[in-house]
Protein backbone atom coordinates (compact mmCIF):
# COMPACT_ATOMS: atom_id res chain seq x y z
CA UNK A 1 0.00 0.00 0.00
CA UNK A 2 3.04 2.27 -0.28
CA UNK A 3 1.81 3.84 -3.53
CA UNK A 4 -1.54 4.62 -1.95
CA UNK A 5 0.08 6.22 1.11
CA UNK A 6 2.47 8.25 -1.04
CA UNK A 7 -0.39 9.50 -3.22
CA UNK A 8 -2.47 10.44 -0.15
CA UNK A 9 0.37 12.33 1.51
CA UNK A 10 1.40 14.20 -1.63
CA UNK A 11 -2.17 15.29 -2.38
CA UNK A 12 -2.68 16.35 1.23
CA UNK A 13 0.57 18.33 1.34
CA UNK A 14 -0.15 20.05 -1.96
CA UNK A 15 -3.66 20.89 -0.78
CA UNK A 16 -2.18 22.95 2.05
CA UNK A 17 -0.02 25.10 -0.23
CA UNK A 18 -0.93 28.77 -0.52
CA UNK A 19 -3.07 31.03 1.64
CA UNK A 20 -6.37 32.58 0.66
CA UNK A 21 -6.12 34.08 -2.82
CA UNK A 22 -2.35 33.61 -2.97
CA UNK A 23 -1.41 30.53 -4.99
CA UNK A 24 1.07 28.13 -3.46
CA UNK A 25 3.91 26.16 -4.90
CA UNK A 26 4.71 22.54 -4.17
CA UNK A 27 8.13 21.00 -4.70
CA UNK A 28 8.40 17.21 -4.57
CA UNK A 29 11.84 15.67 -4.28
CA UNK A 30 11.88 12.01 -5.33
CA UNK A 31 14.05 9.35 -6.89
CA UNK A 32 11.05 8.22 -8.97
CA UNK A 33 9.44 11.31 -10.52
CA UNK A 34 7.67 9.12 -13.10
CA UNK A 35 5.99 6.88 -10.52
CA UNK A 36 2.23 6.95 -11.04
CA UNK A 37 1.60 8.00 -7.43
CA UNK A 38 3.71 11.13 -7.97
CA UNK A 39 2.41 12.00 -11.43
CA UNK A 40 -1.25 11.58 -10.45
CA UNK A 41 -0.77 13.44 -7.17
CA UNK A 42 0.63 16.35 -9.16
CA UNK A 43 -2.63 16.63 -11.09
CA UNK A 44 -4.76 15.31 -8.21
CA UNK A 45 -6.21 12.70 -10.58
CA UNK A 46 -7.82 10.25 -8.14
CA UNK A 47 -9.50 8.11 -10.80
CA UNK A 48 -6.35 7.60 -12.87
CA UNK A 49 -4.40 6.73 -9.72
CA UNK A 50 -7.05 4.17 -8.76
CA UNK A 51 -6.96 2.56 -12.22
CA UNK A 52 -3.17 2.06 -12.11
CA UNK A 53 -3.15 0.99 -8.46
CA UNK A 54 -5.89 -1.61 -8.92
CA UNK A 55 -4.08 -3.07 -11.96
CA UNK A 56 -0.94 -3.43 -9.84
CA UNK A 57 -2.87 -5.10 -7.02
CA UNK A 58 -4.55 -7.50 -9.47
CA UNK A 59 -1.19 -8.49 -10.94
CA UNK A 60 0.34 -9.01 -7.49
CA UNK A 61 -2.76 -10.62 -5.85
CA UNK A 62 -2.83 -7.89 -3.18
CA UNK A 63 -5.97 -6.73 -1.34
CA UNK A 64 -8.68 -5.91 -2.20
CA UNK A 65 -8.36 -8.21 -5.23
CA UNK A 66 -6.53 -10.99 -3.41
CA UNK A 67 -5.95 -11.77 0.23
CA UNK A 68 -2.84 -11.64 2.35
CA UNK A 69 -1.82 -13.50 5.49
CA UNK A 70 1.03 -12.07 7.53
CA UNK A 71 2.83 -14.50 9.82
CA UNK A 72 5.20 -13.05 12.40
CA UNK A 73 7.62 -15.20 14.36
CA UNK A 74 9.22 -13.58 17.44
CA UNK A 75 11.58 -14.63 20.17
CA UNK A 76 14.61 -13.74 22.29
CA UNK A 77 17.05 -16.14 20.58
CA UNK A 78 17.74 -15.06 17.00
CA UNK A 79 18.87 -18.52 15.88
CA UNK A 80 15.68 -20.16 17.17
CA UNK A 81 13.52 -17.49 15.49
CA UNK A 82 15.32 -17.99 12.16
CA UNK A 83 15.00 -21.78 12.47
CA UNK A 84 11.31 -21.62 13.40
CA UNK A 85 10.55 -19.29 10.47
CA UNK A 86 12.27 -21.75 8.12
CA UNK A 87 10.33 -24.69 9.59
CA UNK A 88 7.03 -22.81 9.12
CA UNK A 89 8.00 -21.86 5.57
CA UNK A 90 8.76 -25.51 4.80
CA UNK A 91 5.37 -26.53 6.26
CA UNK A 92 3.65 -24.17 3.86
CA UNK A 93 5.69 -25.49 0.93
CA UNK A 94 4.51 -29.04 1.68
CA UNK A 95 0.81 -28.16 1.74
CA UNK A 96 -1.36 -29.35 -1.16
CA UNK A 97 -2.57 -25.80 -1.90
CA UNK A 98 0.95 -24.49 -2.66
CA UNK A 99 0.01 -24.09 -6.34
CA UNK A 100 -2.76 -21.64 -5.43
CA UNK A 101 -0.70 -19.32 -3.22
CA UNK A 102 2.23 -16.97 -3.40
CA UNK A 103 4.78 -16.84 -0.59
CA UNK A 104 7.15 -14.05 0.39
CA UNK A 105 9.79 -14.88 2.97
CA UNK A 106 10.76 -15.83 5.52
CA UNK A 107 12.64 -12.58 6.00
CA UNK A 108 13.52 -10.18 8.74
CA UNK A 109 10.64 -7.92 9.73
CA UNK A 110 11.01 -4.25 8.81
CA UNK A 111 11.94 -3.72 12.47
CA UNK A 112 13.87 -6.96 12.96
CA UNK A 113 14.83 -6.41 16.60
CA UNK A 114 12.96 -4.43 19.21
CA UNK A 115 13.48 -4.60 22.97
CA UNK A 116 15.76 -7.65 22.57
CA UNK A 117 13.03 -9.53 20.66
CA UNK A 118 13.89 -10.77 17.15
CA UNK A 119 11.18 -10.71 14.48
CA UNK A 120 10.80 -12.60 11.19
CA UNK A 121 7.87 -12.53 8.77
CA UNK A 122 6.27 -14.63 6.07
CA UNK A 123 3.53 -13.30 3.80
CA UNK A 124 1.14 -15.59 1.94
CA UNK A 125 -0.99 -14.32 -0.96
CA UNK A 126 -4.07 -16.06 -2.33
CA UNK A 127 -7.18 -15.18 -4.26
CA UNK A 128 -9.03 -17.67 -2.05
CA UNK A 129 -9.36 -16.50 1.59
CA UNK A 130 -10.11 -20.06 2.71
CA UNK A 131 -6.58 -21.08 1.66
CA UNK A 132 -5.17 -18.61 4.17
CA UNK A 133 -7.40 -19.95 6.93
CA UNK A 134 -6.22 -23.50 6.15
CA UNK A 135 -2.60 -22.36 6.36
CA UNK A 136 -3.14 -20.57 9.68
CA UNK A 137 -4.99 -23.53 11.19
CA UNK A 138 -2.32 -25.98 9.99
CA UNK A 139 0.56 -23.90 11.37
CA UNK A 140 -1.21 -23.43 14.71
CA UNK A 141 -1.82 -27.18 14.98
CA UNK A 142 1.73 -28.13 14.01
CA UNK A 143 3.49 -25.54 16.19
CA UNK A 144 1.59 -26.79 19.26
CA UNK A 145 3.90 -29.82 19.06
CA UNK A 146 6.99 -27.60 19.51
CA UNK A 147 8.37 -26.29 22.76
CA UNK A 148 7.65 -22.60 22.08
CA UNK A 149 8.24 -21.14 25.52
CA UNK A 150 10.14 -18.08 24.36
CA UNK A 151 8.92 -17.86 20.75
CA UNK A 152 5.54 -16.88 19.42
CA UNK A 153 3.74 -17.08 16.09
CA UNK A 154 1.16 -14.41 15.25
CA UNK A 155 -1.17 -14.10 12.27
CA UNK A 156 -2.71 -11.05 10.62
CA UNK A 157 -5.19 -11.35 7.77
CA UNK A 158 -4.99 -8.56 5.16
CA UNK A 159 -2.64 -6.47 7.31
CA UNK A 160 -2.81 -2.73 6.78
CA UNK A 161 0.78 -1.94 7.74
CA UNK A 162 2.64 -5.25 7.78
CA UNK A 163 4.71 -6.46 10.68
Amino acid sequence: RAGERAFQQLVQASGRAGRGDNPGEVVIQTYQPDHYAVTYAKTQDYEAFYEDEIKYREAMMYPPVGNLLGIQITGEDERRVVKLSKVISDMIDRMEIREEIGKIGPANASLSKKCDIYRRVIYIKSLNYDNLIKIKDYIEKETEKFNLEKESVMFDFNPMNGF
